[in-house]
């Protein structure tokens, strides 16, 4: 066991899942215990360390969790697997090439990777194996989908593509891109040059990046031209994102994660009044189609909670997208235990969330309990918050939950262990979000748990859903029947199902 930032104890858990976690959560707020800064030195260290030791596992753990959508934001997964590429080991560089087209997948990835990959480098000159991987992105995409990406994401993070064609010479396949390359790689010289070519003006993105960008046209005019050609909000300038008649045509063709994080925009210009029920059913629908990561609508549900004048079929539709989102389709039919952990520590807003951990927490149990109707909820700090626990309900709204007022002591994990064993309640599986840096109390969780498996039920599951990236936990990692969890995606309601009927045939 290793100490804690808050002076406890905890179990430490091996780098390969300390990258995990990192790579889910990020570090881009800090805690409570520890700045965005410390954990960030602390976490590139260890992501470092285990690319050089454990190549191939990093690879398979960055195709894990950009394919499922772990991650709320891509910056961990692109630094690390541009740290993957610069491996010593042959095999390392190997498996980042067949790694790169799932993790980077928009121009703006793309432009993100090479900040990262020149400052872990030294330098932006390409080695072999990563000029490789970036022509076969370019190869990968279809005309349409190319003239996309690196226009809509033309220069970002201090790189531009005209950069990237420069180091990286991808080869043009037809006359259409080859006029394409030029045209990107000469864009900072003849920005105001007419294109004579009709060649590249067929592409219909080339056209309207031209018509919006070199054009001299009214904002009624912009809005028109962005109705009939579906223009994202990128391809124009911002002279004309002052005018709402702009922003109410741009929510025609708005990618679905773009219009949960322009809701408070919409609303702002009085969009999402006039347009609400089409608005409502287009969160609704994409929740159910894509599947999102549940922070996206759980997000733009904060942002607007405590907004006035905010239609209520907006706030019952993102509702209803954080459940869609998040919730496994098939109940798991046990009995569980959800101990939520309210202590100060967890009072902690992360900016890079707009919210706190606990209420990623509370959200997390209320999605749980839509579908689980054999479930308890608790919350604890060093002793049991009975007034959260009596006023929680999967019936109230979610700005009821997250309004609660919670105590915000110390950390005693073993608290709601010990509650269970005191109560002489069986459960399936008891599920703890925390943070970890438990200090408090005369016995560690583990030793809590022991004690109820010998008195109450010796088979109970014990997962611990970690709320930031540290480098231990209160679960004991050698103990079959106890599971480490990260991360607030669409995949946890499964794992937890998985786990228990797994372990159960062991």
């Amino acid at each position: 066991m290793v100490q804690n930032r808050a002076g406890g104890y905890g179990f430490k858990i091996s780098p390969l899942r300390q990258l995990e976690r990192f790579l889910i959560l990020g570090t881009f707020s800090g805690t409570y215990y520890a700045t965005a800064y410390e954990m960030t030195k602390e976490n590139v260290a260890n992501a470092l360390k285990v690319v050089n030791s454990h190549p191939r596992e990093v690879a398979k753990l960055l195709e894990e969790v950009a394919r499922n959508n772990r991650a709320y934001k891509w910056d961990p997964l692109l630094f690390t697997l541009a740290a993957l590429f610069l491996s010593p080991d042959t095999e390392g560089r190997r498996l980042a090439e067949e790694v790169f087209p799932v993790v980077v997948r928009t121009g703006y990835h793309l432009l993100l990777f090479m900040r990262y990959y020149r400052y872990l480098r030294g330098r932006a000159s390409l080695l072999r194996h990563v000029r490789r991987a970036i022509r076969r992105w370019f190869s990968s995409q279809d005309d349409e989908r190319l003239a996309y990406q690196v226009l809509k994401y033309l220069r970002r993070e201090g790189f531009a593509m005209w950069d990237v064609l420069r180091l990286a010479h991808p080869k043009p396949e037809n006359p259409w891109r080859s006029e394409f390359y030029r045209f990107v790689s000469d864009y900072p010289r003849r920005r105001k040059r007419h294109i004579e070519t009709g060649l590249l003006t067929r592409n219909p993105y080339v056209r309207a990046f031209l018509r919006l960008r070199e054009g001299d046209m009214s904002p009624s005019d912009v809005a028109r031209y962005i109705r009939d050609n579906a223009v994202v909000r990128e391809f124009v300038p911002g002279r004309y994102l002052r005018y709402d008649e702009v922003w109410d045509a741009l929510t025609d063709s708005m990618p679905y994660v773009a219009l949960l994080r322009n809701l408070f925009n919409l609303h702002r210009r009085g969009i999402l009044r006039t347009r609400e029920m089409e608005i409502a059913e287009r969160i609704r629908s994409g929740a159910e189609r894509l599947k999102p990561n549940p922070l996206y609508p759980l997000l733009a549900y904060v942002s607007l909670s405590d907004e006035d004048g905010i239609p209520r079929s907006i706030i019952n539709a993102l509702e209803e997208a954080v459940i869609r989102s998040a919730a496994s389709r098939t109940p798991l039919g046990l009995k569980l235990l959800f101990a939520l952990d309210v202590s100060g520590s967890m009072n902690w807003y992360v900016s890079a969330y707009h919210t706190r951990l606990w209420q990623l927490g509370i959200t997390l149990a209320w999605v749980m309990a839509q579908r689980e109707p054999r479930m308890d909820f608790l919350a604890f700090d060093m002793y049991v918050d009975w007034e959260t626990t009596e006023r929680f309900s999967p019936s109230l709204t979610l700005s009821e939950l997250l309004s609660i007022p919670v105590s915000s002591g110390g950390t005693d994990v073993s608290v709601p262990i010990e509650w269970a064993l005191e109560k002489g309640r069986e459960y399936d599986m008891i599920v703890i979000f925390t943070d970890e840096e438990t200090w408090a109390g005369d016995e560690h969780p583990a030793q809590t748990l022991s004690r109820y498996r010998r008195k109450v039920k010796p088979d109970t599951r014990l997962v611990v859903i970690a709320a930031s990236p540290t480098a231990y936990s209160v679960g004991d990692p050698k103990d079959p029947l106890t599971l480490q969890v990260v991360g607030f995606d669409p995949t946890v309601m499964d794992v937890l199902g998985t786990f228990y009927w797994l372990s159960a045939l062991e």
